[in-house]
């Protein structure tokens, strides 16, 4: 029997099977077959004497041992094959796959299962110690990958897949034990970790999460974010919002504040910024051991989302009695922790907090997650109908009718309502403004 030509016939049954109803339900009354001469590469075999006989002695000793069944074409017997059909007996498969050597999908599965129903245990264990949730969006996603292996029979996109042999499928194994590893990591971070001191301390490879995760652990945290924002993200912004940075973070703001510092040897130091009027700097370290912000006279907030903008603002907009602080495009977990220390002073001092961003998708969604998740009462700033007219011959067109079909959806979102008067004017103009614009 020639080997070659078994791998090809089993391999053609084989996929057909694993794609199967028989394989997602175990119940089919549909037969798992192929016709040869429907297949280029058996097709061609008719063409070559010995390479038919080969084909034909090896599909006859196949079906001897009970691994297939074939048809002859009509008035063709012994000579052509019309359709050849996997036995699908339980030890009839699992002697096909042990023929050629390929790892049963169902095998696949249920590694997959098995590393999945772990680390969400793992997960939820560790949050039940310090009655946390730890991350929902991505305990969802593993919980909906769960149910597709076991449901659907298949491996979800994002997890890595084996070549169907044995040394491809463990490489996948354990790939996906580190793709797990990773996300275990991120639901339950809130602090600020530096992308290779992880990589190191996970994989003993300081760079083996850029080259072999990196990408892959991107597409899932762009396919968990449900407002979509994070498409406009890059790489770096997307997991500095989990956290996890290449260099430790630096926050800037300006403003009356004093920040109240542990100072590690129970004593608690004082770090005034009052009299730094032309910008100001807090780095992460320094977050982590804050205890609390005092902001005596000031009456009103301003996050700025662009650093142009913030700096133009701090140096000739900005009242004697204001805090603005440069937000960026997102914000991390250690950035969250700062704000959430000025979002309790501010709401002990009844201080109005405004924010300000594009007029775009990604300026609105900022405002709504800094509103639903620090800032309560957060308003809009510069962010309206007004703004938009008024800087109408700077405003960028908008040609991607995705963009404008997500746009005009925002107006089913209550959560939106703010937005909806200058929404309906961007959606019929075909128009948006960066905040650049508005400082030219």
């Amino acid at each position: 029997m020639s080997r070659f030509m078994e791998k090809k016939i089993l391999a053609v049954l084989l996929d057909s099977y694993e794609r199967s109803r028989l394989f997602r339900e175990g119940d089919s009354a549909r037969r798992i077959q192929f016709r040869p001469m429907e297949r280029e590469e058996f097709a061609e075999l008719a063409e070559q004497s010995d390479a038919r006989r080969e084909f034909l002695d090896t599909a006859e000793e196949l079906a001897a041992e009970g691994l297939i069944e074939y048809d002859w074409v009509r008035y063709e017997e012994g000579n052509l094959i019309d359709r050849i059909f996997l036995r699908t007996e339980e030890a009839a498969v699992r002697q096909s796959y042990l023929r050629i050597g390929r790892v049963r999908k169902q095998a696949q599965l249920d590694v997959l299962e098995s590393q999945v129903q772990a680390a969400l245990f793992r997960i939820e264990a560790a949050f039940q110690k310090i009655e946390g949730k730890g991350d929902e969006k991505i305990t969802a996603w593993l919980r909906a990958a769960l149910e597709e292996i076991r449901c659907k029979r298949r491996i979800p996109r994002l997890f890595f897949k084996g070549e169907k042999d044995p040394e491809s499928e463990k490489t996948a194994e354990e790939k996906n034990n580190r793709l797990l590893q990773f996300l275990e990591l991120l639901a339950g971070n809130e602090d600020e970790l530096l992308e290779r001191v992880v990589s190191t301390r996970l994989y003993g490879d300081s760079k083996y999460f850029e080259r072999e995760l990196r990408s892959k652990v991107l597409s899932v945290l762009r396919r968990i974010e449900e407002d979509g924002y994070a498409e406009e993200l890059n790489g770096e912004e997307l997991l500095g919002r989990y956290g996890i940075v290449r260099w430790p973070e630096i926050l800037e703001f300006t403003g009356p504040v004093v920040a109240m510092l542990d100072g590690g040897d129970g004593s608690l130091r004082k770090i005034d910024y009052r009299d730094e009027v032309y910008g100001a700097y807090i780095n992460s370290d320094t977050v982590r051991h804050l205890t609390g912000v005092r902001m005596n006279g000031v009456s009103r907030i301003l996050t700025i989302e662009n650093k142009a903008n913030y700096i133009s603002y701090i140096n000739g907009m900005m009242a004697a009695d204001e805090l603005v602080i440069y937000h960026g495009g997102c914000y991390s977990p250690i950035k969250g922790r700062w704000l959430r220390l000025i979002a309790e002073e501010a709401e002990k001092g009844k201080i109005q907090v405004f924010h300000w961003s594009d007029i775009d998708l990604g300026g609105f969604r900022i405002f709504v997650r800094l509103r639903d998740e620090i800032f309560s009462s957060l308003r809009p700033y510069k962010m309206d109908l007004e703004t938009l007219e008024k800087y109408g011959a700077r405003c960028m067109p908008i040609d991607d009718q995705n963009y404008l079909d997500t746009l005009a959806g925002l107006e089913a979102k209550p959560e939106y309502e703010v937005f909806y008067e200058v929404i309906r004017k961007m959606s019929s103009e075909k128009i948006r403004l960066e905040q650049e614009a508005e400082i030219v």
